[in-house]
């Protein structure tokens, strides 16, 4: 039995820290020390910091640099975690790797189709040239930060309009079923009461759908720009939205 294991830990996931967990206790050992490989997306360095973060809650294990006659931890999770699943890493690193974003751009590659991933990574290369012009100094790794998470919010915001426009036609649904039957049911009435029946003119009536239809194909090419406090505005078609941007909620 090894007292050292070694692995990766790019980054260090909470189902390695579970083995290692087991392996101590199947072996009865009472301490056991973890140690970083070469080879890795990040640093060796930074890895072994963040391994030294994720242990410290584990009074016995620890981190060490020694990996002579070290049995090696096969690697799990931590290519889904790369990818963006950062609820896999372990529990002390999480909040980190969001934060610092040290995989971004591998969650963004994952997550985007090659056309959206360039164009984002053109975003990310104005996003850099306009920090460095306006001398944004340590504001500069937060730009860097922003623009990889640019297209996968303006997706996730389209989806939510989407969303809401459907819940909102939804629930006006019922309501306008519920009237249109209660004005049917009274005319209906009158109707028969009197015995009479108006009949609507048909000029009127053919007037009345072509200005519906105009109308309608306007709504439907006409888009609606949602501007944001930051002073950035996202552009979606007309028919995306159930409501309108009153002008005087725009600011430049």
């Amino acid at each position: 039995m090894s007292s050292v294991l070694l692995s990766s830990f790019d980054p260090v996931s909470q189902k390695e820290i579970e083995a290692a967990l087991a392996y101590q206790r199947e072996h009865g050992a009472h301490d056991l020390y973890l140690a970083v490989n070469e080879e890795g997306v990040l640093s060796k360095e930074l890895r072994t910091r963040l391994l030294k973060k994720a242990l410290a809650p584990y009074r016995h294990l620890h981190v060490t640099s020694e990996v002579k006659d070290a049995e090696t931890l096969t690697p799990a999770d931590e290519e889904e975690i790369r990818k963006g699943e950062y609820r896999k890493a372990a529990y002390g690193i999480r909040g980190e790797l969001i934060r610092e974003g040290y995989y971004l751009n591998a969650t963004a590659k994952a997550m985007c189709n090659p056309h959206r991933y360039a164009h984002t990574c053109s975003v990310a290369e104005v996003c850099r040239q306009l920090a460095a012009v306006q001398t944004l100094g340590q504001q500069d790794k937060e730009m860097n930060r922003m623009k990889k998470l640019y297209r996968l919010t303006a997706l996730m915001l389209a989806l939510m309009m989407l969303c809401a426009s459907a819940l909102a036609e939804a629930a006006e649904a019922p309501a306008q079923t519920e009237a249109a039957e209660t004005e049917t049911v009274e005319t209906d009435a009158v109707e028969a009461e009197t015995g009479e029946a108006e009949l609507p003119d048909p000029e009127e009536v053919e007037a009345l759908e072509a200005e519906a239809e105009a109308a309608e194909e306007e709504a439907e090419e006409a888009p609606v720009e949602l501007w944001f406090d930051a002073g950035f505005a996202l552009t979606l078609p007309g028919n995306w939205v159930s409501y309108e941007v009153a002008d005087a909620d725009k600011t430049s």
